[in-house]
């Protein structure tokens, strides 16, 4: 075992024993023999989230984005019924969920790390902040609804966030989270592939830095205080749909063929706050 290894023998989310699954170059991604998340070490996704990221993937995009956003919405609420009142969405970007509740009449609150998708965002005349949840020192108990589409993974302290999400959520209030669905099998994929030196494509290394499977997100949310009330699958729209560069084309293709093996791209939990019994 490396000096590096040594470094972390605890998982971030439960503190148990991890043991190194995936490496290639300076990237390693470990994973937690209990309660069974990878976690990319030292990942830094704030260089990403700049204007141009967010034209070249989300503005061109905006309309496909948002029938893909209300989509998911409806298949939602067949599990539950989504409430009139006051919504908190977590890494917001340039505001298709604000927008989907500005017309459905919900009193909705964005905040992003991201100072180009804010600025965006109030040239909307949407209500955002720019900054990390914690440290936004935001009211108990605020929130009827709050969302976290795509955002969980991309995080370095996602059990801080869920701390406060707990405080500032109702005592009958929802947390939705999607994030993508990383198999156990993938990563042995990966590791096959690592001859390439672009096994980390497949694992959207380094912008995604927590990895869940359907067990282990049920275990994040059930660690940090949450009732999982419904977890299901769900595939993203294909990035070439997005982004019609050839590589974009290629990687839609493996996916599609990963998918035999691997299952659905993403998946969403429908959580509600553990209520104390003290």
């Amino acid at each position: 075992m490396d000096a590096y290894q040594i470094q972390i023998l605890s998982c971030p989310i439960c503190g148990y024993a991890v043991y190194l699954i995936w490496e290639e170059k300076n990237y390693r991604v470990f994973r937690c023999k209990r309660c069974g998340v990878h976690f990319y070490k030292d990942g830094n996704t704030a260089f990403l989230y700049d204007e141009i990221y967010f034209y070249r993937w989300y503005i061109r995009s905006f309309q496909k984005r948002k029938r893909y956003l209300k989509k998911l919405l409806s298949r939602i609420e067949k599990y539950i019924k989504l409430p009139k009142g006051n919504y908190l969405d977590i890494g917001c970007g340039i505001g298709i969920f604000l927008d989907i509740a500005k017309e459905n009449l919900w009193s909705a609150t964005g905040i992003d790390v991201s100072p180009a998708a804010i600025a965006y965002c109030k040239k909307k005349n949407f209500n955002v902040m720019c900054g990390n949840l914690v440290q936004l020192g935001l009211p108990s108990q605020a929130f009827d609804v709050v969302v976290l589409f795509d955002v969980i993974a991309h995080l370095n302290n996602p059990s801080d966030y869920m701390k406060e999400i707990k405080r500032i959520i109702k005592d009958k209030g929802f947390l939705i989270i999607k994030t993508p669905r990383r198999s156990l099998l993938l990563f042995y994929i990966a590791r096959f592939l690592k001859f390439t030196k672009k096994s980390r494509v497949l694992l959207h290394i380094p912008a995604q830095i927590f990895h869940f499977n359907e067990r282990s997100l049920k275990n994040f949310c059930v660690l940090n205080g949450f009732d999982v009330m419904d977890i299901f699958t769900i595939d993203d729209l294909p990035a070439f749909l997005l982004n019609t560069a050839a590589m974009n084309v290629l990687l839609f293709f493996l996916h599609s063929f990963l998918k035999i093996f691997c299952g659905r791209d993403s998946m969403v939990v429908i959580c509600k706050k553990k209520l104390s019994t003290e």
